[in-house]
């Protein structure tokens, strides 16, 4: 009785021991993890956020011929005032704005009636 017992001590040994490993295995997959994903995060903020943010700086600029010029114009929003004016702009809107809202409602109860017929039951 006395082996099963040291026996039984020294399987609850090794447990802790494995439990120290995996959790030190588990943190250093956070770091890889971490790494594999920085660069695409980067990528992204540099070529999806800043780049918009480049357009609206341009957008809010007296770049008007062939020389840039990103110095702000006086009334920043002038821009944006004219085309809100504007009715062609206006109808655009519109068009984008229906377009989008058929395509959503569209979609989603297309997706809907597809689901639908594959549940058995």
């Amino acid at each position: 009785m006395a082996s099963v017992t040291s026996s039984s001590a020294v399987a609850v040994e090794q447990p802790a021991a494995q439990v120290k490993r995996s959790s030190r295995f588990r943190n250093s997959e956070r770091w890889i993890s971490a790494g594999f994903l920085t660069p695409s995060i980067i990528a992204v903020f540099i070529f999806v956020y800043g780049f918009i943010a480049f357009t609206f700086w341009v957008s809010i600029s007296n770049w008007k011929t062939n020389k840039r010029d990103l110095t702000v114009s006086d009334p920043w929003y002038k821009t944006y005032d004219t085309l809100m004016n504007t009715t062609r702009f206006q109808i655009s809107l519109r068009n984008t704005f229906v377009f989008t809202v058929l395509f959503l409602i569209l979609t989603i109860v297309g997706g809907l009636a597809l689901a639908l017929l594959l549940d058995p039951a």
